[in-house]
């Protein structure tokens, strides 16, 4: 926490200024909420400008909150910035397909077939409803698929605190299917999986898009920094992976959206 990291940079402050540092941050989600951006912040004009440290700030994607910090930090003689342009990040080592459904039982007998056909040790499953993500394991489940759930906050029951035995059983091979919500999208790093399936794309303002509980799909919007994230759970450290998007016939230029942003081939 803030106030903790604080008291230990004060109880080492003699030590700290005979040490050159070097601070490595994950900017994207470490640095996200504006309590930890400003401490960060403070520590680095402040706290820390007499050491003046060596700062590598990481991020898979360029954000207005990295964009924001690296204005307020830098001097323009001391800023190397490191980018990867759009070529880059195609994820050239996953193979990109989508899967057209006509209506929910359709789409459900579609996933159930590929899970039973396709030779994937290790399935991620992503959609935007916590509320679906739940039904849909059920579902699995009765088909006799070895699944499980992991997202945040308490749902139907769902308890937060067991995410981590979850994730160490996927991971540990005791179940094969593991659905989640965004809360997987980024900075994790699981080798084993070898498929990834947008059983939804990811979506820009999600909510102010339903309307009494249906989302028109002609006013979707992709989500492309989060497809980026989503995708690249597979595919690590060279490895092959594959990701599946389903998507409705109405709703087909998000597909054409991915492909212009990026230059992928789906």
């Amino acid at each position: 926490t803030p106030m903790a990291l604080e008291s230990k940079f004060n109880k080492k402050q003699m030590l700290l200024d005979k040490v050159k540092m070097l601070i490595i941050v994950e900017a994207d989600n470490s640095l996200h909420m504006d309590k930890a951006k400003n401490f960060f912040i403070k520590l680095i004009k402040k706290d820390l400008k007499a050491q003046q440290p060596y700062i590598i700030l990481t991020s898979a994607t360029t954000t207005k909150n990295l964009s924001n910090i690296l204005d307020k930090i830098q001097d323009d003689d001391n800023l190397l910035r490191i980018e990867k342009d759009s070529e880059e990040l195609t994820l050239k080592n996953v193979q990109q397909f989508y899967v057209p459904y006509q209506h929910q039982a359709h789409k459900l007998e579609c996933l159930l077939h590929i899970i039973e056909k396709i030779n994937a040790q290790n399935i991620l499953i992503f959609d935007n409803s916590k509320v679906f993500l739940m039904e849909l394991c059920q579902n699995l489940l009765m088909c006799g698929q070895k699944a499980a759930v992991v997202m945040s906050g308490n749902h139907l029951g769902f308890n937060p605190k067991d995410n981590d035995k979850i994730l160490n059983d996927f991971m540990a091979g005791k179940f094969r299917i593991l659905l989640t919500t965004n809360l997987l999208a980024r900075g994790i790093d699981m080798r084993k999986v070898t498929l990834v399936i947008n059983y939804s794309l990811p979506l820009k303002n999600i909510n102010s898009q339903i309307q009494g509980g249906f989302m028109d799909p002609s006013q979707k919007q992709v989500d492309l920094e989060t497809y980026l994230h989503r995708v690249g759970r597979t595919g690590r450290f060279g490895d092959h992976g594959i990701a599946l998007n389903f998507v409705h016939p109405k709703a087909m230029r998000l597909i054409n959206d991915i492909r212009s942003q990026y230059g992928a081939d789906i």
